[in-house]
């Protein structure tokens, strides 16, 4: 959960486009009370931090 203008920020990693439409169109997308989604692309990570619980 964040704040601003978008309530969830999520990561998704798919293999290619193909599967990421399919993520987006049949299961995030049908999901009650989602009314909107922006995609953005990363170009390239600078730095990822893994967390482990």
């Amino acid at each position: 959960m964040i704040a601003g203008g978008y309530d969830y920020l999520l990561k998704v990693r798919t293999r290619d486009i193909t599967s990421y439409r399919h993520v987006m169109g049949e299961k995030l997308s049908s999901l009650p009370h989602i009314e909107q989604t922006s995609t953005y692309v990363s170009m390239e990570a600078v730095k990822e931090d893994v967390i482990l619980e």
